[in-house]
Parts: structure tokens; C-alpha cells; sequence
């Protein structure tokens, strides 16, 4: 697993927070051909509209993270993602225009800082929107999603855009969260329903043996030295210099 969140497809779960909004299951068909997208609909009041991923469970660290998600307008063009840091300016924001297919807005607290953002093309009104940065010393990791009436909107100090007026129906399609380290930014979309239960297609995710350099036999250079020009001769853990 290298995508921090689970419940990747499944936004109605109770592993996302929801605020002013509501969630439909599998209401429309998502990028990879499959009726498992969901529907955020606004609801009839003045609030901020949101889903999150605000319990505990992501890493607390200031690595730089990348946050995406896939998006369609059902009603509502623009969508933010934003990252807290659990304090006033430990944010980092972006607004993204459905229509224009731009990112029409980015915010940073003063103890965060947006490396990068883009919005993608996925065919069929789809956009893969991205956000990348890190939030210094953050007391906690909080991953949010939220509908907006504005393309500009006012961002307040934690990173949520103003509250607006819901209409009650209104509202985006989203499929496929993902929060990863910089490190594995280049790597795809990787569902995640459990952590017994995810997207494991070795055409994507080559399979590879990685030692953890702590009690693995060829933890390094003093088990097995692959670079010494001695030839050498490794089993069960065991190796020596041949005749």
C-alpha cells in the first residue's frame, strides 16, 4: 500500500466526515468504466460544504504530501482540495474551475506551502485534480474535499473557503481519493477499500523485494557485499568467498 487513505471509492462511509453535504453510493459511471463514482450533493442551508478525512489515521509528518482526486460537475463547477495541519494557518488550499478546467485559486497559510497543483482531462467531464505541498510541525494530517460556489472563494485561516447558500441539489461527482507522500507521486491511482482489500494489479505495481535494513539476512553491504569484486556465494541467508 502506498495510498494513505482508504475508503477510496466509498465517500459515503463513515471514514469520511461529511458537513452540509450528503453522499450518494455509486451514482454514476467513473473514469475506469465502472458504476462506482458517487455523488456529494450541497444541502439546503448557509454552511461550508465538505467531506474530510479528519480522524486519526494519517501520518503526522511535514513531508511534503500529494493530494488527488477525480471530479465532474453535477451542478457545481468549482472544487477545493486543502490539506490541515490541526492550527490556525497550518493550511495549504486550491480552488479548481470545472468549467474553464483550471486551477483558478491556491492559498497557503503561513505555515504552509503549495509546491504544486494541476487538473486533468479524464474524458466523459472527468478532471484529476492535484494539489502537492507541506504544512510545518503540523499537530495532525486532515484531508478535505468542498464543493463551492466561487472560483475565487475567501479562504479562511485553517483553509476552508467561506460558507455559501446550498440550493440542495447541487454538487460535484467524485471517485478515487488518494493522499501519497512525494516520493510516490508518479505512481497511479491506487484503490484502497481496507487494508486487506485493495488494488494489487502487479501491471501496475511491479512487485519487488525491498530490505528494511534492521533483521533481513542481505540487509546490507557487511551480509553481502555486491559490489566486491570477490565472487560470492549467498544461500540461506549464509555467504562466502568461493575458490
Amino acid at each position: 500500500l502506498y495510498n494513505l487513505l482508504t475508503k477510496t471509492e466509498a465517500f459515503d462511509d463513515v471514514y469520511w466526515a461529511k458537513g452540509s453535504a450528503s453522499v450518494t453510493a455509486n451514482s454514476a459511471t467513473a473514469p475506469d468504466g465502472t458504476n462506482t463514482a458517487d455523488s456529494l450533493v450541497e444541502a439546503a442551508a448557509t454552511a461550508a460544504t465538505y467531506i474530510g478525512r479528519i480522524a486519526a489515521g494519517l501520518p503526522v509528518t511535514a513531508d511534503t504530501f500529494v493530494f488527488s482526486l477525480y471530479v465532474k460537475a453535477n451542478g457545481r463547477n468549482q472544487v477545493g482540495l486543502s490539506l490541515y495541519g490541526g492550527g490556525i494557518n497550518k493550511y495549504i488550499t486550491a480552488v479548481y474551475d470545472l468549467s474553464a478546467g483550471t486551477v483558478s485559486k491556491t492559498q497557503a497559510g503561513s505555515s504552509g506551502t503549495i509546491t504544486s497543483t494541476s487538473i486533468t482531462a479524464s474524458g466523459s467531464g472527468w478532471y484529476r485534480i492535484v494539489m502537492s505541498g507541506n504544512i510545518a510541525a503540523p499537530a495532525q494530517i486532515q484531508a478535505y474535499v468542498y464543493p463551492t460556489n466561487s472560483t475565487t472563494p475567501t479562504i479562511d485561516q485553517y483553509g476552508t473557503p467561506l460558507a455559501y447558500t446550498g440550493d440542495g441539489t447541487s454538487g460535484i461527482y467524485i471517485w478515487g481519493a488518494q493522499l501519497v507522500v512525494a516520493s510516490d507521486a508518479a505512481l497511479p491511482y491506487q484503490r484502497v477499500n481496507t487494508a486487506t482489500d485493495y488494488d494489487y494489479d502487479f501491471a501496475k505495481f511491479p512487485p519487488f523485494l525491498k530490505f528494511d535494513g534492521v533483521d533481513d539476512s542481505l540487509y546490507s553491504a557487511a551480509s553481502v557485499d555486491f559490489t566486491s569484486t570477490d565472487k560470492m556465494t549467498v544461500f540461506a541467508g549464509v555467504h562466502k568467498a568461493s575458490d
